[in-house]
């Protein structure tokens, strides 16, 4: 009897674990500008020599939606999506924030055309919405920013180096602090 008892508790765990997780299959589109190596996108979303940027608005297929990392095919190619510093939020709201239903180019279409032009190169300009800095930069990691209605977000310019993006108090782009490189490459004056 305890074997049973054991096996069901066990299946139980492993049926409601699995509930968890979106379904494996999904169809949608890359929420922002994203940095792959080819063969991975991390969650941290940093550019860098051996990366190149995948446009917002990109098809993306997910096939399965492992335990820390999504696995897709985007850019006519099978990559991952990796949670590795964003682990505080379950892999289903991190699909939702990487993988959206609707094409946002739609929606970048009804912006200015020098905010449109600052998504299409991944930079800011001040006065940017909240929606419009996570279409160009990517969503913080949860690790970093678990409230995205805080005044300053935190991104990553390189692997090693943070800098952080102020907002005012009616939530539009103030201001990039803390790495004059960060302010160079990322906000258009």
């Amino acid at each position: 009897m305890p074997r049973i008892l054991s096996m069901t508790l066990c299946l139980a765990v492993a049926i409601v674990g699995r509930a968890a997780y979106p379904a494996d299959s999904v169809d949608g589109f890359l929420c922002c500008n994203a940095f792959s190596d080819g063969e991975s996108i991390s969650d941290l979303n940093a550019p860098g020599a051996d990366r190149h940027r995948v446009p917002i608005g990109s098809p993306v297929h997910v096939s399965n939606v492992g335990k820390h990392k999504l696995k897709v095919d985007i850019e006519n190619k099978k990559q991952h999506i990796d949670n590795d510093y964003s682990r505080k939020i379950s892999m289903s709201e991190f699909l939702k924030r990487w993988v959206v239903t609707g094409d946002p180019s739609e929606r970048i279409k009804t912006f200015p055309k020098n905010v449109q032009l600052a998504i299409a190169d991944g930079r800011l300009i001040r006065g940017m919405t909240r929606e419009q800095t996570l279409m160009s930069l990517g969503y913080p990691t949860a690790d970093d920013v678990a409230n995205l209605g805080s005044r300053t977000w935190l991104y990553w310019i390189t692997d090693h180096v943070q800098y952080r993006v102020t907002f005012d108090r009616n939530d539009l782009v103030a201001d990039i602090e803390n790495v004059p490189d960060a302010r160079s490459q990322i906000l258009i004056e």
